[in-house]
């Protein structure tokens, strides 16, 4: 991984990058006082959390990628917005007593220490199904707006990018992704099931890579590259977010909390069974340098530019926060 990297300038852009799509991210939030108010908590606690900070590392990703491969236009807005809604739902979630049980998530309250589990689980929900929304809301704006010339090619082209791109985050971020992923790190600290590299690396892909893949692979399926390029993509996202979690591992240990912006030591504390904690820091450490040694390989296969997207894969892999 022979990469020399600027961290300020990669945070700098990522900073600039993520100003330019939060009006995106926020443009399809529910308002507060939506249907009279009665269920204006949740709708509160939908806003906090998406809200509350965080990098919006994953529609960066989408939008990237979308570039990268020829993508004109401002089509990948929409789907930047509900992949932020699926990672922050998932986030939502995952703090909740029944999972993680943690009351800090972006240096504030995580969303159930501020409003109650309940109405964290409903926003949760409120934002998973808004994001399915939004994508579904493309596909109709775009029959809509088509245009009465008598050449569907173009047209159906696109409908077809969009549609695909939908189904990718969907599979991405459900029972053959993310949840699925979820749900084998639950059940297996549940059951004490015998931690090995197989099952850590199955979470890890499934939990957390998955929806890389999301982003990276709806990014690509937008811009309307060939399809034959998909398993490259996704093999980049899968190595590259291994390595993210690989280095999340290690700031639990590591890390300083003021600086995360969330406790430290918490996999200990809940007796979570991450690479780091079983095979050890400087293991994980090598092995986070080979992933993203890896995710940048698959990704230069391609044969599309990618400075900026090699440059963040290896500021990921050496982050601090």
């Amino acid at each position: 991984m022979a990469v020399d990297l600027d961290k300020l300038y990669v945070e700098k852009m990522m900073e600039e990058k993520a100003r330019v799509l939060e009006p995106a991210i926020l443009r399809y939030l529910p308002n507060e006082i939506e249907g009279g108010g009665f269920d204006r908590k949740v709708r509160e606690a939908m806003r906090y959390s998406v809200q509350a900070g965080g990098k919006r590392l994953r529609p960066i990703l989408l939008m990237e990628c979308f570039h990268a491969f020829g993508g004109k236009g401002t089509i990948y807005e929409p789907f930047c917005a509900a992949i932020e809604y699926l990672h922050t739902y998932s986030l939502i979630h995952d703090d909740l007593p029944a999972m993680d049980d943690d009351d800090l998530r972006r240096g504030q309250p995580s969303c159930h220490a501020k409003f109650g589990e309940a109405a964290a689980i409903l926003a949760g929900d409120g934002l998973l199904n808004l994001a399915f929304e939004v994508m579904a809301g493309t596909v109709a704006n775009v029959a809509v707006a088509r245009p009465d010339t008598g050449e569907p090619g173009e047209y159906l082209k696109k409908m077809a990018c969009i549609t695909a791109a939908a189904n990718h985050m969907g599979y991405c971020s459900g029972i053959r992704g993310m949840v699925g992923g979820q749900a084998a790190d639950v059940v297996s600290e549940a059951e004490g099931t015998e931690v090995s590299k197989e099952l850590l690396e199955f979470i890890y892909i499934e939990k957390t890579a998955a929806m890389f893949s999301g982003a990276m692979g709806t990014g690509m399926i937008l811009a309307g590259a060939p399809p034959k390029l998909l398993p490259k993509v996704t093999e980049a996202a899968k190595y590259i977010g291994v390595a993210f979690q690989l280095r999340d591992d290690i700031l639990d240990i590591e890390g300083d909390e003021s600086e995360l912006g969330k406790p430290v030591h918490s996999d200990e504390k809940n007796k979570k069974r991450t690479y780091a904690a079983v095979y050890g820091v400087e293991q994980a450490v090598k092995d986070c340098r080979y992933y993203t040694g890896m995710a940048i390989a698959s990704l230069r296969s391609c044969g599309v530019p990618c400075e900026f997207l090699q440059d963040l894969f290896v500021y990921l892999a050496e982050r601090n926060r």
